[in-house]
């Protein structure tokens, strides 16, 4: 099955996802060519997860966007992945846009329940165990305030919380899903594409 952008990981690729997986590797990382997910490289264990980071660092380039998924380093999600979007301010417009529209569909393909969640980035610098584990606290802060509470935050801080695709709200004890495509969008604001996002809600 496709999302947004059409684009998919085809069989050599899958395979590659599987020994990822199984392997000790501490990342990887993919990139769109050519309007497919190409495997660029992976690292190599260190025993250290501050010289990890640094390696993912050094595989980022300074005007090209990617994926790199590397292993949740905190340790109550022992086996599960993040998928950190890295998204340069210096990218071409287009390629920011194919990158958040193609987001979906890579988590598909590697399967959503293996991540344990995403990681937007748009600098080196924020490619660090720190920089990293200060994210997850402030998402842990943000898990536990209120519909309330988060929404006046968000308005002061004027940001977008970025949520991955499926996953259910709950207000005053309604579900409500958020569309890929409504993602999608939210994806554009926190990438920098675009400066706002309207989402409706539809009650049916």
């Amino acid at each position: 099955k496709m999302h947004g952008s059409g684009i998919k990981a085809d069989d050599g690729l899958k395979e590659k996802f599987k020994e990822m997986k199984l392997g000790s590797i501490p990342f990887f990382k993919v990139e769109i060519k050519n309007e497919n997910f190409v495997f660029k490289t992976s690292g190599q264990k260190t025993g250290s997860k501050e010289d990890d980071f640094k390696q993912m660092q050094q595989a980022l380039e300074d005007k090209v966007a990617c994926y790199i998924f590397f292993r949740d380093p905190t340790p109550n999600n022992d086996g599960k992945w993040v998928l950190s979007q890295y998204m340069p301010d210096s990218a071409r417009v287009n390629s920011k846009m194919l990158y958040a529209s193609s987001r979906a569909a890579i988590k598909n393909d590697f399967g959503s329940s293996s991540l344990s969640e995403d990681y937007f980035i748009s600098d080196k610098d924020e490619l660090t165990l720190q920089a990293f584990l200060k994210s997850r606290a402030k998402m842990d802060k943000n898990e536990l305030m209120t519909f309330q509470e988060q929404a006046k935050d968000e308005a002061t801080r004027g940001e977008i919380l970025a949520m991955s695709d499926g996953f259910a709200l709950t207000v005053a004890d309604v579900p409500i899903t958020v569309s890929k495509e409504a993602n999608a969008a939210l994806s554009s604001v926190k990438a920098k594409i675009s400066n706002k996002a309207i989402l409706l809600l539809n009650s049916k």
